[in-house]
């Protein structure tokens, strides 16, 4: 729980915290950081709009989940990009493109870990760079 203060008017029609008022709580969401500034500023904001603590809660909720969608569509923007030059690349691309990839998280999963090979199949696309560093780095290994 954070704590927000009960907020009201003084004569200078500034938001001060009410004068021995209960402080309210709200929940920050998982992943939040108290000591962001940002969770510091809200609480200023919720004390001086006088916002109790489920409604502070639900805001920070809404907040959160705005900006999940936010960076999701983001990624998935730049997994498109990441796609489109893996796939036209001179090197990597074209009908070798699914083949290098699969390529490549196999090799991650040979020699690192199943875990990282896991996490490489289940993004739409890897940057180009790191894809032909890999397969590179793969074709290598299988020549030496």
């Amino acid at each position: 729980m954070y704590p927000a203060q009960e907020a009201h008017p003084n004569p200078t029609g500034d938001a001060q915290p009410a004068a021995g008022s209960e402080a309210a709580a709200f929940e920050l969401p998982q992943g939040m950081d108290p000591q962001d500034p940002g969770v510091a500023a809200f609480r200023q904001l919720a004390t001086e709009a006088r916002i109790d603590g489920p409604r502070a809660t639900k805001l920070l909720q809404m907040h959160r989940e705005s900006m999940q969608r936010s960076v999701q569509a983001a990624f998935a923007a730049e997994q498109e990009q990441w796609e489109q030059a893996g796939r036209a690349d001179a090197e990597l691309g074209g009908n070798a493109y699914e083949g290098n990839r699969q390529f490549v998280i196999d090799l991650v999963r040979r020699h690192g870990s199943a875990e990282m090979a896991d996490a490489l199949g289940q993004v739409k696309a890897m940057h180009p760079d790191l894809l032909r560093l890999l397969v590179r780095l793969g074709r290598a290994l299988e020549d030496a």
